[in-house]
């Protein structure tokens, strides 16, 4: 029988959830950032084989199941919490752990965002060898317990709940009942304004749009299910949408940005400038990153001794399999080569610091990649990838292919000839 996570989840209704975070937010932000934590969280866990996932649910007429929760067509798990306070509530849930026959119970809250899944994994090897596993917070109190066998009602006996004693009465009262009990790691629970400050993803993805009703949700979606391993914040830079854009990505964003007018480099330079993570990844509306994007990332941002670039880019592939498209796709290896500046619909990765530096992407409506990555290379390296990103061919096709091709190789050679980018957009 797998193993059994259980996550305390409430209905993410405004006003019944992180209320202490208001102000600097408002009750609107705080429970769709509330939604964006639990949702993350969940679909990460459900990527681990060895768990059966549910959910401990606190339910509201507007949220009556956690179904929001989801991002496939599963059906949620889950069962209603129980209790007068968040100890019964505990007791209880492990109760119907051990009730179906689980031998280990490992239980965490929703408001740690970005909780490593590798917490979750060493919680559960820990139990082979101890009776109580607990993940102290910051603030006294813990973000996972985890129990082997059987329930210990004193365990959550006399707690002064949503204090910074939590942790110390918990421990004592197992070492009262002579509990073996061992800590994972520290990490932060999110309760309080000052907590947001600790609150830094670790990826923040910026993308511009103009009318990209027909493709923003798969791409947000896609984002969503697949950032499970590192925290991350989406920003949405709109140029004038006269679709229904930014009505499909509220609530569906970490943060939506109207910008004036159609401008790309603009657009993603007002991004990167309310940007919080350690790496901006500036991404098209259209296009796809690889399932393990993040592990890929950190990987290569990783490197130590000096190896380090200071941006990265993806390599280029189209959502079509026709002759057409695996022919652009090799020519734009070799259009990179040459030219040393991969292009936007490729994903460039770029570590804060450097871009800040650099000073950005310029003003500029096109070619904004030739005016930014030199001035990236003078301070490291750039690195392209062999793994893929996924773009979309509808400019290709509503275009005509061939006439899209020549069209950029076009703007290209006339950038270098000294055209600048505000007379090459309007070719564009």
């Amino acid at each position: 029988m797998k193993d059994s996570l259980i996550i305390f989840v409430k209905a993410p209704v405004p006003g019944r959830v992180k209320t202490r975070l208001v102000p600097p937010l408002t009750y609107d932000q705080a429970a769709a950032m509330y939604r964006d934590w639990a949702a993350s969280i969940y679909t990460s866990l459900l990527k681990i084989p060895a768990l059966s996932v549910e959910i401990a649910y606190e339910p509201h007429p507007d949220f009556p199941s956690p179904d929001w929760i989801k991002t496939s067509s599963q059906e949620v798990p889950f069962f209603l919490q129980e209790g007068e306070n968040l100890g019964e509530r505990l007791k209880n849930a492990f109760h119907s752990v051990f009730k179906k026959g689980h031998s280990k119970g490992v239980i965490i809250g929703s408001d740690s965002p970005g909780l490593p899944t590798e917490y979750i994994r060493d919680a559960f090897s820990s139990l082979d060898n101890n009776d109580l596993v607990l993940g102290p917070t910051p603030d006294g109190g813990y973000y996972l317990i985890g129990l082997k066998d059987k329930i210990i009602p004193d365990l959550f006996r006399d707690i002064p709940w949503s204090s910074s004693t939590v942790l110390e009465k918990t421990l004592a009262q197992a070492k009262k009942h002579s509990l073996k009990t061992d800590l994972l790691p520290e990490y932060l629970d999110i309760d309080r304004p000052k907590d947001l400050e600790s609150l830094e993803p670790t990826f923040s993805i910026i993308i511009p749009t103009k009318n990209e009703a027909g493709t923003i949700l798969k791409t947000l979606t896609h984002i969503r299910q697949t950032s499970s391993s590192y925290s991350t914040e989406t920003i949405i830079v709109d140029g004038g949408s006269q679709d229904d854009t930014l009505a499909l990505v509220q609530n569906k964003a970490t943060l939506v940005l109207k910008y004036p007018q159609p401008n790309r480099g603009a657009q993603m330079h007002c991004g990167a400038q309310q940007a919080k993570g350690k790496i901006f990844l500036f991404l098209h509306a259209d296009t796809l990153l690889p399932d393990n994007w993040q592990n890929i990332l950190m990987e290569v941002f990783s490197e130590s001794g000096g190896k380090a670039p200071v941006a990265l880019a993806f390599r280029l592939s189209f959502d079509s399999d026709k002759l057409f498209y695996r022919t652009i796709e090799l020519l734009t290896r070799v259009r990179t080569f040459f030219t040393r500046v991969p292009h936007g619909d490729q994903a460039l990765a770029v570590q804060r610091e450097a871009y800040k530096r650099s000073g950005g992407y310029p003003n500029a409506p096109l070619m904004e990649e030739y005016l930014l990555i030199p001035k990236l290379r003078k301070m490291g390296r750039l690195f392209l990838l062999q793994e893929k990103v996924r773009t979309s061919s509808r400019k290709y096709v509503k275009k005509g292919p061939l006439r899209n091709s020549l069209r950029n190789l076009t703007l290209i050679f006339l950038f270098f000839l000294g055209v600048s980018p505000n007379k090459l957009s309007k070719i564009y």
